[in-house]
C-alpha cells in the first residue's frame, strides 16, 4: 500500500530548470557504483547560486551562535522554506538521481556545511550511514563556493562503500561523534575533490569521506540535501517526513 507523502509542488523555478537537464552517461553511472560518487561538473551556472548563498547565509546568521559555530545547519523535509524548497526539487537533481538511485525518488533533509577563518578545522574521516542507518541513502553536495584544498574541500576513499568500516565514538564539541579507526584509512587511495560554483558530487552514504582544514580562512559554503530510493523499505528512524519527487513510495510518510 502506498503511503501519503509531501507534494513537492511545481514552481516557476523548477518548470524552468527542466528545460536543461543533464543525462548521466551509462559510464557515469557505472563510475558512481564502482567509486561511490560521480562529480558532475557545472550542473548549475554560478550565478544562479548567488541567491541560494545569500539566503542560506542569513538564515545561519539568525541562529544560536552556538549552532552556527558548528559549520553545519540541518533542514528536514517539513522544514523547508519555498525558496530552498526549489532547489531540492530541481528538475536537474531529480534527472541526476534517476539515473544514479532509480526512478522513485524521496528527498529526506538537507543542510548547509561551511567553513571560514572561524570554522576552519577539517571534518575526520566518517561514513554518513552511521548517522542514519536504514537504507542506503545519497547526497547531492551543491559547490556555492570554490572548495579547494587550501579552503577545506572534500577527500574521499574511492569505492570504500562496498563495505561498513569499524567507527569509534569521539568528545567531539564540534559536529561529529563517530569517526572511522585510523587503521582503516591507511594505506588506502585518498582523492582529494576540487570543486567549482555549480559542480555537484553526487555520494553513497557509505562513501569514505573527510575534509581539510581551511588554512587560508576563505569562505567554502555547500548545500547537500540527501535522499533515497523510494521503493526500498527503509527502517531508519531518523525522519519523520520525507518528500516524494517521483515514482511512489513504499516507505511510511506524512503529508503536510
Amino acid at each position: 500500500m502506498l503511503h501519503r507523502h509531501i507534494s513537492p509542488k511545481s514552481t516557476a523555478h523548477e518548470n524552468a530548470m527542466s528545460q536543461v537537464s543533464p543525462l548521466f552517461t551509462s559510464a557515469d553511472v557505472q563510475s558512481y557504483h564502482r567509486d561511490g560518487f560521480y562529480l558532475a561538473r557545472g550542473i548549475f551556472h554560478p550565478q544562479e547560486l548567488t541567491a541560494l548563498k545569500s539566503h542560506i547565509v542569513k538564515l545561519v546568521a539568525a541562529e544560536d551562535p552556538q549552532r552556527t559555530a558548528k559549520g553545519i545547519r540541518v533542514w528536514f523535509a517539513d522544514e523547508l522554506d519555498s525558496s530552498l524548497r526549489n532547489w531540492v526539487v530541481d528538475q536537474r537533481m531529480i534527472t541526476g538521481l534517476q539515473s544514479l538511485v532509480g526512478p522513485d525518488v524521496e528527498f529526506l533533509s538537507a543542510k548547509t556545511i561551511f567553513k571560514n577563518s572561524r570554522v576552519s578545522f577539517a571534518s575526520p574521516w566518517h561514513q554518513d550511514w552511521f548517522y542514519w542507518k536504514g537504507s542506503h541513502k545519497i547526497t547531492a553536495w551543491i559547490a556555492l563556493d570554490q572548495a579547494n584544498k587550501a579552503n577545506g574541500c572534500l577527500k574521499v576513499i574511492p569505492a570504500s562503500h562496498h563495505s561498513i568500516a569499524q567507527m569509534v565514538d569521539v568528545n567531539d564539541k564540534k559536529t561529529f561523534k563517530k569517526q572511522m579507526k585510523s587503521e582503516e584509512v591507511e594505506g588506502r587511495p585518498i582523492l582529494c575533490l576540487e570543486l567549482e560554483p555549480g559542480d555537484v558530487l553526487f555520494f553513497h552514504d557509505l562513501l569514505a569521506h573527510s575534509s581539510y582544514p581551511n588554512a587560508n580562512g576563505q569562505n567554502r559554503w555547500s548545500f547537500a540535501p540527501t535522499y533515497r530510493n523510494a521503493a526500498i523499505p527503509d527502517d531508519s528512524t531518523t525522519w519523520k517526513h520525507s518528500m516524494l519527487l517521483c515514482g511512489s513510495s513504499i516507505n511510511p510518510t506524512m503529508q503536510t
